[in-house]
């Protein structure tokens, strides 16, 4: 009796913890089509080809830009690569001269310059994730605009400071857009300092537990420790 007693309680307080993590519901880009190579040199800006259509991209279609904002030149004349590497790694990949700073821009908007359908992202979760398998920490940051079907747009900015999943709450961001109305997405890579960096997967996530399974954890984890009290007592 006690041993299932024990089990039950585990198993409720184990209920909660997968609910905390953060796992994409809406996928934006996982950088699995759609290959994109950009060279950037002192003083310039460079867009790649827009890709699409791919049913693994949000509306479709990306558009990657890159520009070069400040730096001493580099070593040799070597210039800055900005690669998505679809098929490959299925990753973003930033590599940057000493000095460097360069402004990577990747817009999901639909075909041309237009907009996708507008989506309601807070059906989907609370926030926008993105995945940073590897960054400097020297700084850089990540910008997000989210922008619905009138034009508003909404704002938030992160400094990369580790690996790991980075999550870009609704309620942090700044502006006037309807998130159930998103018809467009910007995320704004700022790498500065020589700045080198690879991404995953981009999409909406859930950053906190829904409140009738954190209820029911809580409940669990109280139960077992009065379970264990009575035995200590016994």
């Amino acid at each position: 009796m006690k041993t299932k007693l024990l089990a039950t309680l585990v198993g409720g307080a184990a209920l909660a913890l997968p609910s905390m993590a953060s796992a994409v519901t809406l996928q934006i880009d996982d950088f699995s089509e759609g290959v994109q190579n950009l060279v950037v040199f002192s003083s310039t800006s460079t867009a790649a080809p827009e890709v699409g259509p791919f049913a693994s991209i949000l509306g479709g279609y990306r558009e990657l830009s890159a520009v070069f904002t400040k730096g001493a030149g580099a070593p040799g004349g070597l210039p800055a690569a900005v690669v998505v590497d679809a098929g490959g790694t299925n990753t973003l990949g930033i590599s940057t001269p000493p000095e460097w700073t360069v402004v990577t821009t990747l817009t999901w908007d639909g075909p041309g310059t237009g907009s996708f359908a507008a989506t309601d992202f807070t059906a989907f979760g609370d926030a926008i994730a993105v995945d940073v398998i590897f960054a400097d920490l020297n700084g850089s940051t990540i910008e997000f605009d989210l922008t619905d079907s009138s034009n508003n747009t909404s704002t938030l900015t992160k400094v990369i400071n580790s690996p790991g999943l980075f999550s870009f709450s609704f309620v942090d961001f700044a502006g006037a857009a309807d998130l159930t109305q998103i018809s467009k997405v910007v995320m704004v890579i700022n790498g500065v300092n020589s700045f080198d960096g690879q991404f995953d997967i981009v999409g909406i996530t859930t950053t906190v537990p829904e409140p009738m399974t954190a209820g029911l954890g809580l409940l669990s984890m109280g139960a077992l420790g009065a379970f264990a009290t009575r035995r200590r007592q016994a």
